[in-house]
């Protein structure tokens, strides 16, 4: 979803933090070598990104709380669209 996570990279660091922002994926897939999926990034600065990396493997229910809310707001916003 390379719409999707252009969209990601213009919203400000989730915590707060100033700097340009990456789109920051779930870590719980990385076990089977590959990045998490695009509709679960979140938009983090570098610094938070890198500490997340860093982390190895932290509680991911509240990062994904949080990605199903900026995916509900894409779609609000009429960046995503279902399609049948």
């Amino acid at each position: 979803l390379p719409g999707y996570i252009t969209w990601i990279k213009t919203l400000p660091c989730r915590n707060g933090h100033q700097g340009p922002v990456d789109p920051s994926p779930p870590n719980f897939f990385k076990s089977q070598m590959r990045k998490g999926p695009d509709p679960l990034a979140l938009p983090e600065c570098r610094e938070c990104h890198n500490d997340y990396e860093g982390n190895g493997f932290p509680d991911e229910e509240p990062r994904l709380a949080a990605a199903a809310l900026y995916l509900l707001q894409a779609i609000y916003e009429g960046r995503l669209k279902w399609v049948g």
